[in-house]
């Protein structure tokens, strides 16, 4: 599961659209506290629309773990952002529902809990660059 949460947060950082839609499944359930939404493509233009708001972002992932039968975890996301020419950090905890399809893992739902948020001082601030390497997805 932690690859996929890293291929998540990876995703962010790269704003690559399809490689983090595919690490949801086609009827998950993305809650953020302060909106809710069920099924692929609306969870999609959700994450669209938020990413749009930010001239960079920069997701992280921290300590976590699984329950033993693989359905459920909890991880700690640290995220730096910059909007309207602000830096902010984000730190919260994603309370995740694992499917699997016979192939791979997706998630069915995330529930993310903001527990620190805050401005941060200017600094240098930039885009991830593409990965670029050959078969690396």
């Amino acid at each position: 599961m932690r690859e996929l949460v890293e291929a998540y947060a990876d995703a962010v950082n790269t704003r690559d659209e399809q490689r983090w839609a595919a690490t949801w499944h086609p009827e998950a359930v993305w809650d953020l506290g302060r909106a809710r939404v069920e099924g692929r493509p609306a969870i999609v233009a959700l994450w669209r629309d938020a990413m749009g708001a930010y001239e960079h972002v920069i997701q992280m992932v921290g300590h976590g773990g699984v329950t033993p039968d693989g359905s459920a975890g909890r991880w700690t996301i640290w995220e730096l952002g910059r909007k309207d020419g602000a830096n902010t950090l984000v730190v919260g905890c994603y309370r995740d529902r694992y499917t699997h399809d016979g192939t791979r893992w997706y998630f069915a739902e995330r529930n993310f809990t903001v527990t620190y948020r805050a401005e941060m001082p200017p600094a240098d601030f930039g885009a991830f660059p593409p990965n670029g390497i050959p078969g690396f997805s």
